[in-house]
Order: C-alpha cells, then sequence, then structure tokens
C-alpha cells in the first residue's frame, strides 16, 4: 500500500479527505487465482475506501476459465463505488466477455464515458476510458478520450482512469486534473 494525497485545484471543498483506493496489473490467472483475489479483496476494503478504481489488466485467461478465481471482486466495496476499465490483457483475454461478467458483480465500467459523483452541491467527474491499444485487437474497443470528455461541465475536476499511463499527454491538453493508470507494473 503506497498513501499518496493529492491538493487538485477544481477540487470541491465537500470532497475533501476523499479517498480513491487503486488497484491495478492484477493479472488473475495461471499464477494467482481465488486466494490471492480474497486477500486483495480484504486488504482493499479494510482501507475504508470513498471510491475503488480497478485500473485494468484484471485477467490473463477467459471468462469460462477464470470466473471463479475472480468472484472475491464482487466484495469489493467503496461508498461512491467500484469502477473499472479494461487493460490490455483483459482485451486479450476477451474484454466484451470480462465487461459484462464484471458489471454482474455491480462494478461500474467505464469505457469511454463519464460519470458526475456528487455529494450535495459539490461534484466531480470520474472519467475512463478502454485501454490505450485496444483498437488494434479484434472487436470493439479502444481509447477514445473525446467521446468520454464530452459534455463534462468545465468547472469539475476530472479525474482519469486510464490503464496505459501513455494517455497522459492527450488528457493534460484536455483539462484532466488527475490521471490514475498501471500498465508498467510500477
Amino acid at each position: 500500500v503506497r498513501r499518496m494525497e493529492v491538493s487538485l485545484r477544481k477540487w470541491p471543498r465537500g470532497f475533501d479527505g476523499f479517498r480513491i483506493v487503486q488497484i491495478s496489473d492484477i493479472h488473475i490467472g495461471p499464477l494467482l487465482g481465488r486466494r490471492f483475489s480474497e486477500r486483495l479483496v480484504a486488504r482493499v476494503n479494510s482501507l475504508d475506501p470513498d471510491l475503488v478504481a480497478v485500473t485494468g489488466d484484471l485477467v490473463d485467461g477467459s471468462v469460462e476459465k477464470l470466473s471463479g478465481e475472480v468472484e472475491p471482486f464482487a466484495g469489493l466495496r467503496g461508498r461512491h463505488g467500484v469502477f473499472f476499465v479494461t487493460g490490455n490483457h483483459d482485451f486479450y483475454s476477451g474484454a466484451e466477455a470480462w465487461v459484462e461478467h464484471v458489471k454482474k458483480h455491480g462494478r461500474r465500467v467505464l469505457r469511454n464515458e463519464h460519470v458526475v459523483l456528487r455529494k450535495g452541491p459539490d461534484a466531480f467527474a470520474l472519467v475512463g476510458v478502454d485501454d490505450h491499444r485496444a483498437n488494434l485487437m479484434p472487436g470493439e474497443g479502444g481509447e477514445d478520450l473525446d467521446a468520454a470528455l464530452e459534455g463534462i461541465d468545465s468547472n469539475l475536476a476530472r479525474i482519469l482512469l486510464a490503464h496505459d499511463p501513455s494517455t497522459f499527454k492527450r488528457a493534460c491538453q484536455m483539462c484532466v486534473d488527475l490521471q490514475l493508470s498501471g500498465h508498467t507494473h510500477g
């Protein structure tokens, strides 16, 4: 666990102290299974998050092979929700099937879209994009930052969930205040 305190110029005061727990590049599959998933979920929940962000590469394998191994992730808890964006390994493993599986467990999948989270009069935009290179894979997918940011009030802080940090240069030009990524494994 690495704790970081971040100050954002547009951050709404009503959300001061807001705690995001980000997990990424879990790669449940041949090496890590259900026991690891259970321990990770318990650890995340013990941090008492306001929001949980899963920034891609949840799995290395198909839903048919790994659904039981990832089942503990249904127990992730965040007061404002648990959000998921795709990573490159999720696409290698059948992203469409994984997205549907994650949704069945009550997780919100952000695929080139945003949600506005509110607490009374205060709000911020949580934005999520598909993996940066998903357009190179068969099927639908690929980062569309323009679509994800469309319609966000310019006064709102914008937090972007994007698996690949190479999205940052463009996101910064598009007034994203904070980007949470994985992919590089530290």
